[in-house]
């Protein structure tokens, strides 16, 4: 005897009396074609005598959990397969798409649905709206743009903060512009607005986008002079004048502890 489908070929011939043992139908040329559904039960052999690999019972109705073969991506725990996580239905064949057991997709349902992200891919997340248009969702949470065309981008630690936030050492409106020791002239350091020029009576008093001219009353090279101010190196000796014009003494390992 040789199954083929739920249709079985053997030296036995059905005819319309026979029935197939209520089973099934025959066929014009003798066969049985078994029953194979929820509601008529899931039958094979030559008179469809038998149930069908995985199920049970008088009517064949009743399905069996038999690992790897009615059970795939689950395990099989009081007839029933208990599916792994990310997969659903009754054989564990498919991915899940529920807020209980979250939203999955991919060859071996691993990955989130497009739209969710979180270890079980039930939390929403939209690129535009909590990645603030300058990343991409992903399982783990927003994966921010870095490249030259769509900026350098991180988070602010902060709640909705995610890729809203330049990348350090890039600045401006678009995290594009590259800021290093060169961009503020020697005279700065960088941040996430760009240059954040010195101000300190050792190190002059600059500003600017690049750290190039002087803040208003002090002179170029150094922008430390001020015309206008009565403290100078003449008068604070062992200190040097803020941008008030005060002399600030010395108060360090380098050039010592001074008082007034």
């Amino acid at each position: 005897m040789t199954d083929i489908g739920t249709e079985s070929v053997s030296n036995f011939k059905c005819s319309l009396s026979s029935h197939c043992n209520d089973h099934g139908s025959c066929t014009s040329q003798g066969i049985c074609s078994c029953y194979s559904s929820v509601f008529f039960g899931f039958f094979m052999g030559s008179q469809c005598e038998d149930c069908q690999l995985g199920f049970s019972g008088a009517d064949c109705k009743v399905p069996l959990c038999i690992q790897n073969v009615t059970c795939f991506s689950g395990t099989c725990a009081g007839g029933m397969c208990i599916c792994n996580p990310g997969f659903a239905g009754s054989s564990c064949s498919e991915c899940a798409q529920s807020p209980e057991t979250g939203f999955w997709t991919g060859p071996r349902c691993a990955d989130c649905t497009s739209g969710f992200n979180g270890l079980k891919c039930d939390q929403l997340c939209f690129d535009s709206h909590h990645c603030n248009g300058h990343g991409l969702c992903t399982r783990e949470g927003c994966l921010c743009a870095r490249n030259d065309r769509e900026g350098y981008w991180t988070d602010t630690g902060e709640e909705g903060g995610a890729c809203k936030a330049c990348l350090p050492p890039y600045y401006g409106p678009r995290c594009t512009m590259l800021c290093n020791a060169s961009t503020c002239s020697g005279h700065g350091t960088c941040d996430k607005r760009g240059c954040k020029c010195v101000s300190s009576a050792r190190d002059g008093y600059f500003t600017g986008d690049f750290c190039t001219k002087c803040l208003s009353g002090y002179m170029l090279p150094s922008c430390t002079f001020n015309p206008s101010s009565k403290c100078s190196t003449k008068t604070c000796i062992n200190g040097g004048c803020d941008a008030m014009g005060k002399c600030i003494c010395f108060s360090n390992l380098t050039s010592g502890f001074w008082g007034i």
